[in-house]
């Protein structure tokens, strides 16, 4: 039977702060309720053209990338140009 503590949870989570984005996936831990892992897509804001991650120094040009079970992928966003002259 399975665990029913594992709807109750939210097992994915999203913080831009600054330039950095955050993405932490806390699937994978069915002693802890929750629930057998999945893998979720992370997805880059709409005015980044490149990102780093800060964790393997990979650099990101894709619109997305991958957070596995039980991790947390932290990536410095280049934010384009343009979007930075507006602000100003």
């Amino acid at each position: 039977m399975p665990d029913p503590r594992v709807g109750m949870g939210i097992h994915y989570r999203e913080c831009l702060y600054g330039q950095y984005l955050i993405g932490m996936n806390t699937s994978g831990a069915p002693e802890r309720g929750s629930g057998h892992g999945t893998t979720y897509e992370l997805e880059l804001p709409d005015d980044v053209s490149m990102a780093t991650d800060l964790m393997t120094g990979e650099r990101v040009s894709d619109e997305s990338v991958t957070v596995s079970p039980r991790s947390t992928r932290i990536l410095k966003l280049e934010i384009e140009e343009e979007s930075k002259e507006e602000s100003n």
